[in-house]
């Protein structure tokens, strides 16, 4: 069959401690569906790089396309690129498109360290800017599948997963 296997990661202490609903996962199983995946699993892992990397690893077994959200931003707890960076065995860099993307929000003089964080993504990536928020999301190419990163804000995630839709689409 023409059908595509992928995996959805969600990202987030509030998610398992209950104090969240994990919408983004329905929403993202869902688009997938609809664009003609079969989406195998689903995971749920707190805000740790080494929880992060083992379920991008296992994710990246089965899955031509794995999408994760949650644990893209300024914060300390923010740390999915860095976990995914670290399951590919890749180092972070300042990327310039990416630094772009955050000097439009913030402006030159505002370029904390944190904010920079924001612009620091393994070589495999590229940013999409975010629409409605300032966290760009990220495609990865890694040994012939796609990752999807993408903020856990809801009207974030969906609106970049929307502006990702021709990278998600399966050729016929």
């Amino acid at each position: 069959s023409n059908a595509k296997n992928a995996s959805v990661i969600t990202v987030g202490n509030e998610i398992l401690k209950g104090r969240t609903v994990n919408t983004n996962a329905a929403f993202i199983g869902n688009f997938l569906t609809y664009h003609g995946y079969q989406v195998r699993r689903g995971f749920v892992v707190m805000d740790d790089l080494d929880e992060i990397g083992w379920a991008f690893r296992v994710a990246l077994e089965v899955s031509d396309l794995v999408v994760s959200s949650g644990g893209l931003g300024p914060t300390f707890d923010d740390m999915t690129v860095e976990g995914f960076a670290k399951c590919i065995g890749q180092d972070l860099r300042i990327d310039e498109d990416a630094l772009a993307m955050i000097k439009k929000k913030y402006g030159q003089a505002d370029l904390t360290p944190q904010r920079l964080k924001m612009a620091k993504i393994p070589p495999s990536c590229r940013p999409i800017e975010n629409p409605v928020g300032t966290a760009p999301g990220l495609i990865c190419a890694v040994g012939g599948k796609k990752v999807i990163i993408l903020p856990g804000v809801p009207k974030e995630m969906e609106a970049l997963l929307k502006a990702m839709e021709k990278d998600i689409i399966i050729p016929d």
